[in-house]
């Protein structure tokens, strides 16, 4: 099996794709099912600027795609997830964020807060609502329709982790919502949290 570190579609300089775009009625091969009515949302890695030689992939900036099913048709709608980072390149027209949880390699012009929030990893619903997960960053909210990013997610202030999974899990029965905070107060020296919602999106644990 090839090395994880070897894998070249996690490393190397990354070439973005760098679009927004709608798509109605999009060509199918095939037939899609009258009865399956619904929207299939994914959320991955698309840097903004190209990535620095050598860079890890996950440090692209979030792009949020839905497929919108209804009556045998499929629409498609991507966005960039508006992150304080991502806004920040947009209005310097270059990157200026270094690599992989590294801001020793940021340009002096780089926005400190939120560095690694890029909300490049999870489409994540619950309770109605959609959100762009990235493993150690608070979630980015995302309108379900329009895809448009909302403000950062804290369960109205409650959750006192600085992270949140980008793989949490929902239970089938009570319907929670259960994660954790990896490095929950930045010190990256094995800190975590147990973070627990109800099925309303209240934090209980």
């Amino acid at each position: 099996m090839e090395p994880f570190h070897d894998l070249e579609s996690f490393y190397g300089t990354q070439k973005p794709y760098r679009f927004e775009a709608d798509v109605h009625d999009c060509e199918v091969i095939g037939e899609i099912p009258k009865g399956l009515n619904g929207s299939l949302y994914r959320c991955g890695p698309d840097t903004q600027y190209p990535t620095l030689d050598g860079d890890f992939i996950i440090n692209g900036d979030g792009m949020v795609s839905m497929f919108r099913f209804e009556d045998g048709h499929v629409d498609f709608r991507c966005r960039y997830v508006k992150t304080a980072r991502l806004l920040a390149e947009r209005k310097a027209r270059r990157r200026l964020y270094g690599r992989y949880r590294n801001p020793y390699t940021d340009l002096a012009a780089a926005p400190r807060e939120d560095r690694d929030n890029t909300g490049n990893t999870t489409a994540f619903a619950h309770n109605g609502r959609l959100f762009a997960l990235r493993e150690d960053s608070h979630p980015h909210e995302i309108d379900p329709q329009t895809l448009e990013t909302l403000p950062t997610f804290s369960f109205d202030g409650a959750l006192k982790s600085k992270t949140l999974t980008a793989h949490p899990k929902i239970d089938p029965e009570t319907g929670e919502w259960w994660g954790y905070g990896l490095f929950a107060d930045r010190r990256f020296d094995g800190d975590m949290a147990l973070i627990v919602a109800d099925k309303d999106g209240k934090l209980s644990r």
